[in-house]
């Protein structure tokens, strides 16, 4: 990993070979570990190294599964081009001989909020049993614009200089390389006229400006069954002071589609409150926005 612009190298797991024991560890991670260690990492500590250097050159990552896997991704490209060496990651190899149905799972998962331990840094049960893919789906994106690319010095500094919080500049370049089957915007088009959505709040309909102040309850409905173990809440626009609290979660219904929830209301006061991202099916598709926001009675 990198730190303050250092690379830090786990030489416990990046100098183990074949031979190296894992007896002490539980048991799925000892299979895991076994599973790596049996590659000889240790043959690849340059290509890792280089990898993380490349890190430490690299503008922030945003906190979303397509650009975490680009990030690591250039990382990987850059290491194979600065050493001249194939990829040591297995996902890489796997994703090359299975190109087109990776990247048809990534697009189904690119938006959901669930799906990032199924692509990177996990041993999560994921559809093709490898873990990582998302660095091959990175890894792809760059090679594209790098065969593409007349000068290749230059494509080599637009991938290590890309600003991830820059939407317009990552969405150029991957648009680009036509990695996927539709541009982002179509794919993300797509997504948002899926998400479950928020139908409605009861006992009162949202937006009332009279609402009883002695109300204890209220529950949201869904478009959708929901995943009955994920929830969440955000500020509304007026911030703190009109925050809708939440002190108790009762439960969801039996058929997941509506949730309820204990509340203490004051008189004459303005609440708002937002059901976040987390609130999700169980296929990870989080709900599309809804302000919730409602004035009480004076008595």
């Amino acid at each position: 990993t990198t730190q303050n612009g250092n690379v830090l190298i786990g030489s416990e797991i990046a100098l183990a070979d074949e031979t190296t024991v894992t007896k002490e560890f539980p048991k799925e991670m000892a299979e895991s570990r076994s599973r790596f260690f049996a590659t000889n990492p240790i043959r690849e500590v340059v290509l890792l190294n280089v990898h993380e250097y490349v890190h430490t050159q690299q503008k922030p990552m945003v906190q979303n599964l397509l650009s975490q896997a680009l990030y690591e991704g250039v990382a990987e490209f850059v290491s194979v081009i600065a050493t001249g060496k194939p990829s040591a990651v297995p996902a890489v190899a796997f994703g090359k001989a299975n190109a087109a149905a990776v990247m048809a799972r990534f697009e189904y998962d690119m938006f959901r909020t669930n799906k990032t331990s199924n692509w990177l840094w996990s041993d999560a049960p994921n559809t093709f049993h490898i873990r990582d893919l998302g660095y091959y789906v990175g890894y792809a994106i760059c090679e594209r614009h790098y065969a593409a690319a007349a000068d290749k010095k230059q494509a080599i500094k637009e991938m290590i200089e890309l600003d991830y919080e820059n939407e317009t500049q990552v969405e150029q370049f991957i648009d680009g390389t036509k990695c996927f089957s539709l541009p982002l915007q179509a794919l993300n088009a797509a997504f948002e006229r899926e998400r479950p959505q928020v139908i409605g709040i009861q006992p009162f309909a949202n937006g009332s400006q009279q609402v009883d102040p002695r109300l204890t309850q209220f529950t949201i409905t869904f478009s959708r069954k929901m995943d009955v173990q994920a929830r969440g809440f955000e500020l509304g626009p007026l911030g703190e002071t009109a925050l809708l609290r939440v002190s108790n979660f009762i439960g969801f219904s039996e058929d997941g589609k509506s949730a309820t929830f204990e509340i203490a209301l004051q008189p004459d006061w303005r609440y708002q409150l937002i059901p976040s991202w987390r609130f999700r099916t169980e296929d990870g598709l989080p709900i599309g926005p809804y302000l919730i926001d409602f004035k009480t009675a004076a008595k």
